[in-house]
């Protein structure tokens, strides 16, 4: 992921196979085309 949409990428296990996947970003700009890049 972090290839595709070009900003660090986290993804987080927690309990009972659940979990999160965090995207970094740094400005309005940056998160519209990290948006659109997953639509």
């Amino acid at each position: 992921m972090k290839k595709l949409l070009g900003v660090n990428v986290e993804i987080k296990l927690s309990k009972k196979d659940t979990g999160k996947i965090v995207i970094s970003f740094s400005s309005q700009e940056e998160y519209d085309r990290i948006i659109n890049s997953l639509k």
